[in-house]
């Protein structure tokens, strides 16, 4: 087990190394976010510094926007991503 969860780091961090500068933070999304909160949400753009990601309600935003800090600091320590997300919008959709 332990040797496919090493293969898997190496080929995300591969991904994120080759990504494109503002394509990094949509990418890492997933990973910073967790599969419970990845599910239900989509990284729509980042642009100038600014992740958005879409999220089902208004309830889904308050409780997001009250853990943004924490996902500000899991993408800082990520060194593959490229450019430095400064803030993440959470956007009200479908």
């Amino acid at each position: 087990m332990e040797h496919g969860r090493n293969d898997l780091h190496r080929i995300f961090t591969d991904v994120l190394k080759n990504a494109a500068p503002d394509q990094g933070p949509i990418l890492a999304w997933p990973i910073v976010a967790g599969p419970g909160v990845a599910n239900r949400t989509q990284p729509i753009d980042f642009i100038s510094g600014v992740l958005r990601v879409r999220v089902p309600d208004k309830e889904w935003k308050a409780q997001l926007e009250a853990l943004a800090g924490d996902y500000l600091k899991a993408f800082a320590m990520l060194p593959e991503v490229k450019k430095k997300v400064e803030r993440i919008e959470f956007i009200v959709g479908k």
